[in-house]
């Protein structure tokens, strides 16, 4: 979420959207959208930060996504050039049906 808040700081569109749903009783999505004017870069499978000091920035996706790891789930994303929006969807795996 603080990802989100700054990238629309940067973006003339401010917009931010969570979902959270089941999906076919296997699955818990949790899904934000965001306006980001930035578009995101990957290296080795990791979102590259945007931060003058990469140094200490830019470990937040592979944390997020090493600490899913520890609860069956992942975490993907894209971005959409025509809308400026960047999305990101977390998938709990066989946590639905115990909800």
């Amino acid at each position: 979420i603080d990802n989100a808040i700054e990238a629309c700081e940067k973006s003339k569109m401010k917009n931010i959207y969570l979902h959270i749903y089941s999906l076919n009783n296997a699955f818990v999505v949790v899904k934000i959208d965001n306006n980001s004017a930035e578009i995101p870069t990957e290296f080795n499978g990791i979102l590259r930060t945007t931060k003058n000091n990469a140094v200490n920035h830019g470990i937040g996706y592979s944390s997020v996504k090493r600490a899913l790891a520890n609860y069956n789930a992942d975490i993907k994303w894209r971005y959409n050039d025509k809308y400026q929006m960047f999305t990101a969807i977390i998938l709990f795996y066989g946590v639905a049906e115990n909800v």
